[in-house]
């Protein structure tokens, strides 16, 4: 790649170890997610394991098998580890995946909501096609490798990122996330504003915030769409004749008594 003026991301090859014996109704859903670096190490049965593209993770997991006997399988093993690894960092908004049987390779996309298996190929008679594939990988910068380029990995060990608010706010404003406090295709995070992105250090009279990721449908309106209709309407009842409503007439006017039942 080098020879060719290709420039390389510094993704690596590591085997990990086996995500976990899948049965008939699914995946597992407490298989391991601990990886191993590179060496002779592996686990699982010997005619299949589980490799990983990555920097310093399962940035594209690949799952192998020397048959095609139980391509199935091997294929719930790779999806599974690719929805370990999107649960697993907060930063990633898509992942790819390759699952390999005998000769037969498969290339899988997929995001928080949907996953997508591409034509299978075979590398003998089309070695063109996986020799374009690992180039591409290798020569993919984080955002196209679904890599959400506002938010920075911090540590390993604890989910704390650095979050750029928005592409559009100047100045910009960096979290520090303290808490992920619900999973799935919506995320919230309880987090603090700091200084900057290389000073962590929360702001003076900070205070905790909740941050939110969700996926929607392209034709969805969003929370702040939502709102500003609402007061949108809000301020347009407030122009009318809004006291003569008909739903309103089961509602007793202000001034008149109410009988509360409650409680001391």
């Amino acid at each position: 790649m080098g020879k060719a003026g290709l420039r390389e991301n510094g993704l690596r090859l590591s085997l990990v170890p086996d995500v976990g014996n899948v049965g008939e109704s699914g995946i597992d859903d407490n298989a391991s997610d601990d990886s191993v670096e590179g060496g002779d190490q592996r686990t699982g049965e010997g005619s299949n394991s589980v490799a990983s593209l990555g920097f310093d993770g399962s940035t594209v997991p690949v799952a192998l098998r020397l048959d095609e006997v139980n391509a199935v399988q091997n294929r719930e093993r790779l999806v599974q580890a690719m929805r370990e690894s999107m649960y697993g960092d907060i930063s990633r908004n898509f992942i790819y995946g390759i699952s390999i049987e005998d000769d037969r390779v498969s290339l899988w996309y997929s995001t928080r909501k949907t996953t997508v298996k591409a034509t299978t190929f075979s590398y003998i008679t089309r070695p063109d096609l996986l020799i374009r594939v690992f180039v591409s990988l290798f020569s993919a910068d984080r955002d196209a490798l679904g890599y959400e380029s506002h938010i920075t990995r911090l540590a390993d060990v604890e989910p704390t990122a650095a979050v750029k608010a928005g592409p559009n706010q100047d100045p910009s404003f960096f979290f520090k996330t303290t808490n992920l406090v619900s999973a799935g295709n919506s995320r919230i995070w309880k987090a603090v504003e700091v200084m900057s992105k290389s000073n962590l250090k929360p702001k003076p009279k900070g205070r905790e915030i909740i941050l939110k990721d969700t996926w929607l449908d392209a034709d969805s309106a969003t929370e702040f769409d939502l709102q500003r209709r609402l007061f949108q309407d809000i301020d347009i009842l407030k122009q009318s004749d809004w006291e003569s409503l008909p739903i309103l007439k089961g509602i007793p006017p202000i001034g008149k008594s109410f009988v509360v039942y409650g409680a001391i």
